[in-house]
C-alpha cells in the first residue's frame, strides 16, 4: 500500500470523530512514517502513528471514542486487500507480522497522553515529534518541549544508550498500554522470543542514532528517512551498524520480521555498538 493513499483516507475519519468527543480531546497529530514528514513510500506493513493528546486519559468516553475511531477506519478499508489491526501502546510496538503473504498489514498505533503522562516521555521523544504538526494548533509539539537534550540525556533518559543496554542484557522489554475494551492502564512485557523485542532492537539503534545527531543540531536526524539517514551517518560517523539495522527495517516493511535470521546475533551485535557508543560518549562527558 501507497502511504500516501492511507494518510489521505485515514485522515478525514480522524477528524471527524475527534469532533464526537472534543470535550477531552486538545488535539492530535499524525507521526512517523506515515506522516508524509519524510515522504511517501509503498509498503506492506504500514504503521500509523495517531497521537492524541487530552484532558484526562481515563475518560471512557473519550476511549470508546477511539474504539468507534478503529471501526469507521475497518469499514472503509474491509473491501482492500489489508488486515487492519490496532492498540494503544506506549513504545515502539508493532504486531507480531513474522510473515506477511497475500495481504498488506496496516497498524493503527494509538499513542493516547494527558499533560502528566507526556512529561513522562523521555526529553528524546519529545524533541523528535517537536517537528510534527497538531491538527488543531500545529506548533502544540513544539511548545511542549520544556528544554533541549544534552549527553547525559543520551546516556541517562528513558531511550538512552544505558537503560536500552539494561533491557538488553535483562532480555525483557516493558510498555504502558491502555485496554482498549475498559479504558485500564497495564504493564505489558515482552521476551526475546517476541517480534515486539526485534523492534525494540531495530527502533532503540535508529533512534539513538538520530538522537546523537541532534545533539549536535544536525537537521538530518530529523528530515531524511532511515535508509538515507543511515546512508548519512555513516559518512559523518564512520559507523556502518547503523545502516545494516535500517536496511533490516526495510525489510521487515515488505516480509515482516521473520526476515532476521538470529535474534540473538541481532542482540549481541547492538549490545556491543550501545558499548562503544557508551564509552565515546562517557569520555566527551568526562571532558566537558
Amino acid at each position: 500500500m501507497l502511504t500516501e493513499q492511507v494518510f489521505n483516507i485515514i485522515c478525514p475519519i480522524i477528524e471527524k470523530d475527534m469532533m464526537t468527543i472534543k470535550n477531552n480531546v486538545i488535539d492530535y497529530a499524525i507521526l512517523g512514517s506515515s506522516s508524509g514528514h519524510y515522504g511517501w513510500k509503498e509498503v506492506r506493513f504500514c504503521d500509523f502513528d495517531i497521537w492524541i493528546f487530552c484532558n484526562n486519559i481515563s475518560d471512557i468516553g473519550m476511549i470508546s471514542g477511539i474504539r468507534n475511531l478503529i471501526e469507521d477506519i475497518k469499514a472503509v478499508v474491509k473491501n482492500e486487500n489489508i488486515i487492519l489491526l490496532a492498540d494503544a501502546i506506549n513504545g515502539p510496538y508493532k504486531p507480531e507480522i513474522w510473515r506477511i503473504d497475500s495481504k498488506d498489514i496496516l497498524f493503527l498505533h494509538l499513542l493516547i497522553d494527558d499533560s502528566q503522562s507526556y512529561n513522562e516521555r523521555s526529553i528524546f521523544t519529545k524533541l523528535s515529534w517537536s517537528k510534527y504538526e497538531a491538527y488543531y494548533n500545529k506548533y502544540l509539539l513544539k511548545t511542549l518541549l520544556d528544554r533541549m537534550p544534552t549527553e547525559y540525556d543520551l546516556l541517562h533518559s528513558k531511550c538512552g544508550i544505558l537503560r536500552t543496554l539494561d533491557s538488553l542484557h535483562c532480555g525483557v522489554i516493558k510498555y504502558n498500554q491502555i485496554n482498549l475494551s475498559t479504558g485500564l492502564q497495564l504493564i505489558v512485557e515482552f521476551n526475546r522470543e517476541s517480534t515486539q523485542y526485534i523492534e525494540f532492537i531495530l527502533h532503540s539503534v535508529m533512534m539513538i542514532s538520530r538522537n546523537r545527531a541532534r545533539l549536535s543540531k544536525q537537521k538530518e536526524a530529523d528530515c531524511l528517512e532511515n535508509t538515507g539517514f543511515a546512508e548519512w551517518y555513516e559518512k559523518m560517523y564512520g559507523d556502518s551498524f547503523v545502516r545494516f539495522i535500517a536496511e533490516y527495517k526495510a525489510k521487515v516493511s515488505d516480509y515482516g520480521y521473520g526476515v532476521i535470521e538470529s535474534i540473538t546475533v541481532l542482540e549481541k551485535m547492538t549490545i556491543c555498538w550501545l558499548i562503544k557508543l557508551r564509552d565515546e560518549l562517557e569520555e566527551i562527558y568526562e571532558k566537558k
